[in-house]
Order: C-alpha cells, then structure tokens, then sequence
C-alpha cells in the first residue's frame, strides 16, 4: 500500500495564544486571544480526536523513520513554526494531530498524485471500454471456447446436451423438432427431476391475487373429435382461472375419471376430507365408497309392543367385504316407557356388541336411545350376521318401537 504526505501546507503551523484582547466590532466589543506562531514544539499523530492509537510508523522527507515531528524554528529554512512534511503509515489518510500534547486537529494527507494517476487511468478505461463496445464482436469467443463445451465441432442442426458423465454440453442432434415451432406444439416434452432430488418441484403455476372469473384457464386440454382437416375441438380437462380441477368426458361413451388400484393396494383409493385433512367419505381399497355420515342401514327390526326375548331375526352383510358398525338407535312411535328402562342387546354372530354398561336404552319417559356408538368391535366381516335381543322391558312398555343400526 502507499504511504501519503501530510504537513508542509500554508495552514500547517503551530500557534499559541497570548494575553486576552478586546476588538470593537459594529455589534459590539468581542474578547479574544492573541495568536502567537512559535517554532520547535513536537507534533504526535493519532487515528482518534480524543482516543484511540499513537501512529508511530511515521517517515520524514528523507525517507527516515520517526514517530513524532517538530515544527520548524527556522533552523531547517522553513517558516517558523511550519509543520514539516512527512508520511504516514500505509494507507492512512489523515490524522489527528497534537501539538505538546495539546487538543488535536484533523490533518488530511495530500491525495493529489493519486487523484491525478485515477484520472488519468479512467481516461484509458473510457477510451478502452468504447473501443471495445464498438468493436462487433469484442470477446471473439466460440461455443468451443467455453472450458464446459466438448471440443467436438458440431453439425448442422444439433444443439449442446449436457452430459454429467462428462461434465460438459456436447454436440446432440435431436430428432423430429422443428425448433421454430417447439415452445407452441412440438409435443414431446420431458421434465426430469435428478434422482435423489427431493427438493425440487417439476413444475409451479403461481396464480396472482384478485377477481380472475373474467380469465382463461391456468391450463387446458382439448381432443380433437373431428379430423385433421376439419377440427372439432372439445375441452376435456381444465384448471381454472383459480386453480380448480375441472373436467368431462371427451364424448358420452367414454369414462372421464379412472383410478387404478396398486397391486397389493391397501390405502384407500379416493378420500374427501374436511380442510384439515379429516375423511369424510372415501373409496377404500376395494373399491367400496364409505360414507359414515350417511352408510347402510342395519334392519330394522320392530315391536309392537316392547317385550323381551332373544333375537331370530339375522341381517347378515351382503357386500363381499368388510363393513364398518356406527352404532344402533331405538325409536318409540307410540308409548314411552314407564316404571323403567327399555334395554337392547345387539349382537355380532352371537357375540355382544356392547358391555352391559353400553347397552342401547330408551329411559322412562324418553322416546329415543338416540345413536349409541360405543362398541366392543366396529367391524362387520363380510357373511357376518346380526341380531337383536331385548334384554330389558319396564312394567309399562313401550310401543311402535323400531330398531336400526347403521354401517358404512
């Protein structure tokens, strides 16, 4: 780094102040101090008004090492009390000095050969940088040129391929591309993530805020259902203006939707869930669509008038498949119970659905058990059949009573 003058300027002296005068001035008297340029007092620099360091690698006008400078007592042929010039250290420029020690003063080094050796080298770089821009190919660089491009010259028509076995785009001639005409219908099209790569999406469509009811569809797929040369288009499959899937079928005889089971598929198929992710219906993995809050009715099973006894009546699962038990409900159209509970005993292949605790019960006076579904087991195999017994009747039973369970 360079080192900079300070010191030897028509400003750098050193004064100090004498007896107190007073000058009549047209607002009136102002004190002050007389000025007095003495000579011989040692100047120290600092890189701080108040604190801070001491610059001691300092050089004089001969290049000599010294730490501080005394201002001139004529002997040297200055002015009295001319600071002389010196250098500071590397790339400092400016300093606070103190003379004997006293308040310090900013001194700026003197800049003006690296200001004039600036200028001049902006000149050539203007210079240079017009001549450059005007030139009609200033670079003169070739695909081949580029330390990633294979040195291979290529043929008409091919385009660079990157290859990461080699680690760099080489020469590919691409069939069956008209290149003017790719981004519109080419076809063909490919995007793949690397392998391992879980971190990056194939492709993102970014739909601005506001009314879009008035715009296109983000995305759109038509079938051309008459021929080459007299098209009839129809829309197939859309997303909308707000990103909604949307389709139909692209003529009556066709299945718009298909999914497909997995082999050994075991997830469920298809689900509607509530907006935190909670099934509401769904398709299982048989095919089978589950709907708990609306499902098969179990029954229903009847009395007119409530008596108990173990139930003949079987309702056995038809579907071929496992069903899923919500729980039983009794209803009173006629008399409510009275003197006592009115107790159901649903059983599973003969086998109690509920503890003795959990049984079904329409109270005294009540008309409805209401949807009892705390059973022992939930699932109803498929061949699996169900009865009713009573187990319990009051002194006054009821009447019109009807019994139902409900299953998805």
């Amino acid at each position: 780094m360079a080192r900079y003058w300070i010191g030897g300027g028509p400003s750098d002296y050193t004064i100090a102040f004498g007896d107190t005068v007073t000058i009549s001035t047209p607002g009136g008297d102002i004190d002050g101090k007389t000025a007095v340029v003495v000579g011989g007092i040692d100047i120290t620099f600092w890189n701080d008004e108040s604190t801070g360091t001491r610059y001691t690698d300092l050089r004089d006008r001969d290049g000599l090492a010294v730490s501080s400078v005394l201002s001139s007592d004529t002997g040297d042929g200055r002015n009295l009390g001319q600071i002389p010039r010196l250098q500071l250290p590397d790339g400092v420029r400016g300093a606070w000095a103190s003379a004997n020690g006293g308040p310090r003063v900013w001194m700026a080094a003197d800049l003006s050969e690296e200001v004039a050796a600036t200028t001049e080298q902006a000149g050539r770089t203007a210079a240079d940088l017009r001549s450059h821009l005007d030139a009609p190919n200033p670079h003169q660089m070739a695909s081949n040129d580029l330390t990633d491009w294979s040195p291979d010259t290529p043929l008409d028509g091919q385009v660079g391929v990157y290859r990461a076995d080699l680690g760099q785009y080489v020469p590919t001639t691409v069939e069956g591309l008209d290149p003017d005409a790719f981004v519109k219908s080419a076809g063909g099209s490919r995007i793949d993530i690397p392998v391992g790569d879980i971190a990056t999406r194939a492709l993102g469509v970014y739909l601005p805020p506001g009314d879009r009811s008035a715009a296109p569809n983000t995305i759109e797929v038509w079938w051309n259902a008459g021929s080459e040369g007299s098209p009839n288009w129809v829309l197939v499959t859309r997303i909308s203006p707000y990103g909604e899937f949307r389709g139909r079928p692209s003529r009556s005889d066709r299945v718009y939707g298909q999914v497909a089971q997995a082999p050994g598929q075991t997830a469920n198929l298809w689900e509607f869930t509530d907006p935190e992710g909670n099934r509401l219906s769904w398709v299982d993995a048989a095919g089978r669509f589950r709907a708990p809050n609306s499902g098969i009715p179990i029954g229903p099973w009847f009395q007119d008038t409530g008596v108990g006894g173990t139930g003949t009546y079987r309702f056995a699962n038809p579907t071929g498949g496992p069903l899923t038990i919500r729980g039983f409900v009794i209803s009173v159209g006629g008399t409510a119970p009275a003197g006592g509970d009115y107790v159901i005993e649903p059983k599973l292949d003969g086998v109690p659905l509920y503890t003795s605790a959990n049984r079904p019960k329409v109270p005294a006076g009540q008309r409805t058990s209401g949807l009892v579904t705390n059973l022992t087991t939930t699932t109803w195999p498929a061949g699996s059949y169900i009865t009713v017994d009573v187990f319990s009747v009051p002194s006054t039973p009821p009447t019109k009573v009807t019994i139902q369970g409900l299953a998805y």
